[in-house]
């Protein structure tokens, strides 16, 4: 009897924490809404996934620039990591813009230890926070509650009020078939996709008051 109750409590703690597991990830599976205000400046902080290889010369921000006609400045450069990405952050020449940041892959999959990853990002989140942008970012699309690199992002995204775009818009890029070139690259396609999907986030606003 004994034996039972406690195999009883076992499974109804079990069930009570993939439930609270389960609302606490729902949280971060909304999909956001990224207002751009009259012709407002687009940048584009991150990596290879953004600056394209091999020469690319459409990699995503271009597509966005290009077929949706929005103002797009893209200083993402392959090979960056969080803390040499601060450097791109300091050439947004506009205050008041919108940055789209996707960075922190390069750091997962090199020797950079969490802590440091977690300290370069409240670096480089703090900069474009300070320069009153409006921010959002890309989570790394990693397990949940198994990596110190995802919830560093959710924390210091909560710090700053960034607004993070779901792990599952860049999983589902990098999955699609013909979406890559090498399982992580994005292909000419998963580019075309990436624009797409950023595109439908985006809400064109009227311009704001100069004097607000």
């Amino acid at each position: 009897m004994r034996f039972h109750r406690s195999l009883v409590s076992a499974v109804v703690g079990l069930i009570t924490l993939s439930t609270f597991m389960w609302i606490h990830e729902l949280s971060y599976r909304r999909v956001p809404v990224i207002p751009v205000y009259g012709q407002q400046t687009i940048f584009v902080i991150g990596d290879s996934i953004s600056a394209g290889i091999r020469n690319e010369k459409q990699p995503w921000p271009e597509h966005l620039r290009r077929d949706y006609g929005f103002d797009v400045i893209n200083l993402a450069q392959a090979g960056a990591t969080v803390q040499s990405a601060i450097q791109q952050v300091q050439e947004v020449h506009k205050s008041n813009s919108v940055a789209i940041v996707e960075i922190g892959g390069n750091d997962f999959f090199s020797a950079t230890k969490a802590a440091d990853f977690a300290t370069n990002l409240d670096q480089l989140l703090g900069l474009l926070a300070k320069q009153r942008h409006t921010v959002v970012m890309f989570e790394l699309p990693l397990l949940p509650f198994h990596n110190a690199f995802g919830e560093a992002q959710r924390k210091v995204a909560a710090k700053y009020h960034i607004v993070l775009i779901p792990k599952t818009y860049m999983a589902r890029v990098l999955g699609r078939t013909g979406g890559t070139i090498d399982g992580l690259h994005l292909s000419p396609s998963g580019h075309d996709a990436m624009a797409r999907a950023i595109y439908q986030m985006l809400k064109l606003e009227p311009p704001r008051n100069p004097t607000h």
